[in-house]
Formats: C-alpha cells, structure tokens, sequence
C-alpha cells in the first residue's frame, strides 16, 4: 500500500508541476492560442483550459480536433464562444486585421 500512495502522490506532484508551469506561461501573457485537441483528455481542452485562458487574458483560443475535422473558435475579446468551422475553411484571427489561416490546406496534408 505504502508503494500504490507513493506513486499517487509523485503523480499528483507532476501534475502540480505542470500546472503552475501551465498558468505561468499565461501570467506572461499570450493573445492567441491553437491547440490539438488530445483525444485522450478533450475535456481540459474544452472546459478547462478555455476556463483558464479567458480568466488569464488570452485574446483568442482555437481548438483543432483533427479526427472531427473542426476548429472551435473562442474570442473572448468579443465574448463569442465555441464558433465552430469545417477543415474546408478559410478562418479569421479576429484580433488581427489581416490573418486568415486556411485549413483546406492543412486537411490536404492530413489527407496525404
């Protein structure tokens, strides 16, 4: 039993660890943010992380699901939330006044 805690607890350490690392990055500051949904743990994607990142001032927060072939859109400057696009798309940064990222181009890449 004293060996199954000891792990418990390094596991709870790394975790730990890799949160505060994970909300000191955000006390620098970032705007913009896309992630790879983890099929795994999608949940911290979409509930979590999209929690943290509002509350620590990142502008704008894309989420990439790959196996769905969507992109979900967060732009808290504007407080719209969970815009989703098809891979087909051409989508606006809307905190800059002129970047669009074309994912039809990376669906071709994933394709091949």
């Amino acid at each position: 039993m004293k060996r199954r805690n000891r792990y418990i607890q390094k596991q709870k350490n790394n975790q730990n660890e890799k949160f505060r690392d994970f909300i000191f990055i955000l006390k620098v500051g970032t705007d913009f943010i896309i992630e790879i949904v983890s099929p795994s743990n999608a949940a911290e994607d979409y509930i979590r992380k999209l929690y943290y990142y509002k509350t620590f001032g990142v502008r704008e927060y894309w989420i990439v699901d790959s196996r769905r072939k969507i992109v979900t859109v967060n732009d808290f400057e504007k407080d719209i939330l969970n815009i989703q696009y098809f891979f087909d798309s051409s989508i606006k940064v809307n905190i800059y006044d002129d970047l669009f990222i074309n994912f039809s181009d990376i669906a071709n890449i994933l394709n091949t």
